[in-house]
């Protein structure tokens, strides 16, 4: 394989991310370790290509197993973008410091304003992201047109 995703998990979250980047088109390695990480991951990196692929995703619910594969995938190639599910957020702040491509997610600070804004029937909602502020918004389109036709220029180009 060349230019693909490597996902690691086997939650619901896992199955999801890959079934979103089959979706759209990216090839996906899935690595087979699990839960066990009695295996050695390493390997299962290589066998996986990591040298040719374009990020990895540690999306298991196990911090350690996460964080070796994250680790271990840097390692092996510093230029793939590692996205990573951490809960400890001791842990995800350290690895975040200094990570290179890539993002460390806490999947409940993700989930949670989505959840109130269900709840609430919001439409907005603010979320931080690599320590910049964002807000989204949600509203149907009066018309069939672009967002540029409906609502003009939203950022200006340089």
């Amino acid at each position: 394989m060349h230019r693909h995703v490597i996902v690691s998990g086997e939650d619901a979250l896992a199955t999801t991310i890959v079934e979103e980047l089959k979706t759209a088109g990216v090839s996906v390695a899935k690595l087979t370790t699990g839960e066990h990480f009695d295996t050695n991951v390493k390997a299962e990196l290589a066998s996986a290509g990591i040298a040719q692929a374009v990020a990895v995703v540690c999306a298991g619910d196990d911090d350690a197993g996460n964080l070796e594969i994250a680790l271990l995938a840097r390692k092996a190639n510093p230029d793939v973008r590692v996205v990573a599910r951490l809960a400890n957020d001791v842990l995800r702040e350290a690895v975040a410091a200094d990570n290179g491509p890539g993002a460390i997610l806490n999947v409940a600070d993700l989930a949670a304003p989505a959840i109130v804004e269900a709840c609430l029937a919001y439409t907005t909602h603010p979320f931080e992201a690599a320590g910049i502020n964002f807000v989204v918004w949600g509203t149907a389109a009066p018309r069939d047109a672009t967002l540029r036709e409906i609502y003009g220029d939203l950022a200006r180009w340089q």
